[in-house]
């Protein structure tokens, strides 16, 4: 409950998981991501947990769907790769504007691809 966005919630519903998490404020973008009850389960305290997990244990089908769309989404928008081709976009303007760098254009965006592949 730190209002901030974690990898915790990427990691599980890139797993398939239903994922319960704190419920952040608007500024944090969060609501920008993802959809409560749709894509993941929010919850605003955590005396309030026991009954959600209550209520969504009786529904297994619900809790199906919820995590299969959480999950669908995380895959198509939210992977290590989407991440690396947005900072790519983001450099590649950077150096638009900054006409006496392009051209080692190519080497700082190889730099910045090879940053974020995995080990």
């Amino acid at each position: 409950m730190n209002n901030d966005i974690n990898m915790r919630v990427f990691e599980a519903l890139g797993s398939g998981s239903l994922h319960f998490t704190d419920q952040l404020s608007d500024d944090s973008g969060f609501s920008d991501l993802f959809n409560n009850k749709k894509d993941l389960i929010t919850y605003k305290s955590k005396d309030e947990i026991p009954e959600l997990m209550s209520f969504y244990l009786k529904r297994p089908d619900l809790c199906q769907q919820i995590s299969q769309t959480g999950h669908h989404k995380a895959k198509l928008h939210h992977t290590y790769e989407n991440r690396a081709q947005e900072i790519i976009t983001i450099v590649k303007k950077y150096l638009k504007k900054k006409s006496y760098i392009q051209k080692d254009e190519k080497l700082y965006i190889s730099f910045v691809y090879l940053l974020l592949l995995p080990y």
